[in-house]
């Protein structure tokens, strides 16, 4: 007799699949058997995970997910409650709140260790998922479009009240590759937008004053101010991004099925406040 295989192992199965298309065909059918917030939290944590895994593959995780929120076939989300008649939300709305968690979170709060600028920092893996989830238009939030504004210094922002120097560096490079990936949407989003004249100078301003000091770093930015001189006119795909950054790993879109861990939803939780800029940020007050 086989061994059962849970709801948790299902969505890490769909979500490993490349082609989006497949995955959603498996997904929508977990969450048609299983039709409560555990599901839609342990998909959310299960996006991440894998991303974590290989931040090359987060467009296709992104992807994943929108099509998934966006079908017909997804039922009414329901609170797991030992009630005759559970609360009840759509399945869009359960999951944005856990998207909002996990990926609020995971752009809360770097290391501030100058020898963390490598493929396992949690902050540019989580950069790197914000952005994908931005540019398809999965997730959008003020703490992402914030993580942006304090990472370039944008005018505005007193990011010495948020970060220490130590820390200029790291959230640097998320900002740059939040805006590779999904600069299109953030130069039209939130005071970014609004005041879109100012990104390119607050990039220069990096150079100027040699925020970046890692050698990829430095090409980041350097590929990032030319893309945001020409006006974001396309982005690069998770894949371009990341390798830009860390160029030994190759590009792909394929996940080890399995490999997603529990780490995000032990993270899943905590959310930082970045502070009442953020809210400015998004709404102009």
């Amino acid at each position: 007799m086989e061994p059962q295989v849970t709801t948790e192992q299902q969505i890490c199965n769909a979500l490993a699949l490349p082609d989006p298309v497949t995955a959603v065909s498996c997904l929508i059918h977990v969450v048609q058997q299983q039709p409560y917030a555990e599901t839609v939290a342990c998909i959310a944590d299960t996006y991440e995970s894998l991303a974590s895994v290989n931040p090359s593959g987060a467009d296709c995780l992104a992807q994943t997910l929108v099509l998934l929120n966006e079908s017909p076939d997804v039922p009414n989300i329901a609170k797991h409650a030992p009630r005759r008649n559970p609360d009840q939300g759509t399945f869009s709305e359960t999951l944005n709140l856990f998207l909002y968690e996990v990926i609020s979170a995971a752009i809360a709060e770097p290391t501030s260790d100058p020898a963390a600028i490598a493929p396992t920092n949690p902050f540019f893996v989580g950069s790197v998922i914000s952005a994908s989830a931005v540019k398809y238009g999965l997730f959008a939030s003020a703490a992402q479009i914030g993580a942006v504004a304090l990472g370039i210094h944008f005018p505005g922002i007193e990011y010495q009240l948020y970060s220490g120097p130590e820390a200029y560096e790291e959230l640097a490079l998320g900002a740059c590759l939040q805006l590779l990936i999904a600069g299109s949407v953030f130069s039209d989003i939130g005071q970014l937008g609004r005041n879109k004249g100012q990104l390119l100078p607050s990039l220069k301003s990096l150079l100027t004053n040699k925020t970046i000091k890692e050698p990829n770093g430095k090409k980041l930015l350097q590929v990032t101010i030319e893309h945001a001189e020409k006006g974001f006119p396309s982005d690069f795909s998770s894949g371009e991004a990341w390798n830009i950054l860390f160029p030994v790993e190759a590009p792909t879109n394929s996940f080890p099925v399995g490999s997603a861990t529990s780490t995000a939803a032990a993270t899943r939780g905590y959310v930082a406040q970045i502070g009442s800029f953020v809210y400015r940020l998004f709404f102009g007050h």
